[in-house]
């Protein structure tokens, strides 16, 4: 803006022709080719350069300068003014609905945002919220999470989730729009149909977690317990609690991970559920898995009493 409002005068020449842009990173760390627009004549405002100069890094401090040319040859280079690059907008924003009222929307981190310290993230949800007059509200997330949790949403609602980053100095972009219609009917987010843990070590299941727990999931800020289910072989009741978390971890791996518990140990009819949880909050809770056998460690079989 500095630079347009100066007058450039190559008088000799005649009609500029065309100028050119340099943008050369603050850190030194890489010099971008120069960045050419075509006057053809045209009066210097700023709406001749309105436009793309590709290769620019988000939210990046930078020195840019300018020429003009004419037929004769250059101005040479006017002095360098400072501009910083805007931070991008998050993106492959997803909404979900993890009970009748419940969104849970996950989105990844925008470009440039590794290099600021104070931010938090705005989340945009359009559509009625039990208790909100508003159709429009924003939420924010300032533990710096790539998830969030909206509660209050009503069966029968379309919803539309958009997200950006405010820093100190600003806001970024908002992402392109997320849309869920929330059902009666809550699908399943975790699918355990076919969830048959490895049972060949007596006392013990082997579990790859990283193939059960779907993407959105795994995110710094959330861990995922297992929990186990004793089955009752005459009722096939199923004993649900959090107390019978048997193994919880804040980092799947695609290495399978060993679960012993003293209930394995006796051997035994069991299922599985996974929950899914910020800090001590309950984000998701899966459905059960089918039913498995574990065979007993030897030396802990319980033997029947007989009668005398």
């Amino acid at each position: 803006k500095q630079w347009y409002q100066r007058r450039v005068a190559i008088t000799a020449g005649g009609q500029i022709t065309k100028y050119a842009f340099s943008f050369i990173p603050h850190d030194g760390s890489e010099i971008y080719d120069t960045h050419m627009v075509n006057a053809d004549g045209a009066r210097v405002s700023k709406d001749l350069f309105k436009t793309q100069y590709p290769g620019l890094k988000e939210n990046t401090l930078y020195q840019v300068k300018g020429m003009a040319f004419n037929r004769v040859g250059e101005s040479g280079w006017c002095e360098a003014v400072s501009v910083r690059t805007t931070i991008g907008a998050p993106y492959d924003v997803v909404v979900m609905a993890t009970s009748e009222s419940t969104l849970y929307i996950s989105w990844e981190s925008p470009q440039g945002i590794e290099v600021e310290k104070d931010y938090v993230y705005v989340l945009e949800t359009t559509g009625s919220l039990k208790g909100r007059d508003e159709l429009v509200n924003e939420h924010e997330i300032t533990d710096k999470s790539t998830f969030g949790v909206v509660e209050g949403a009503v069966a029968g609602t379309q919803y539309s989730v958009r997200v950006r980053a405010r820093l100190t100095g600003g806001e970024g972009p908002w992402s392109d729009p997320a849309t869920l219609t929330l059902s009666d009917t809550i699908e399943p987010l975790i699918d355990t149909s076919s969830v048959a843990p490895n049972t060949s070590v007596p006392g013990a299941l082997l579990l790859n977690l990283a193939e059960i727990i779907p993407e959105v999931f795994q995110r710094p800020g959330i861990r995922v317990s297992v929990v186990l289910l004793t089955l009752d072989n005459k009722t096939e009741r199923k004993r649900r609690s959090t107390k019978n978390v048997i193994f919880t971890t804040d980092n799947l791996t695609e290495e399978p991970v060993q679960i012993e518990d003293d209930r394995l140990s006796s051997g035994g009819n069991f299922s599985l559920q996974f929950l899914v949880l910020k800090d001590d909050e309950i984000l998701y809770t899966s459905p059960p898995t089918p039913s498995f056998s574990v065979k007993p460690v030897e030396g802990n079989i319980k033997k029947k009493k007989v009668p005398t």
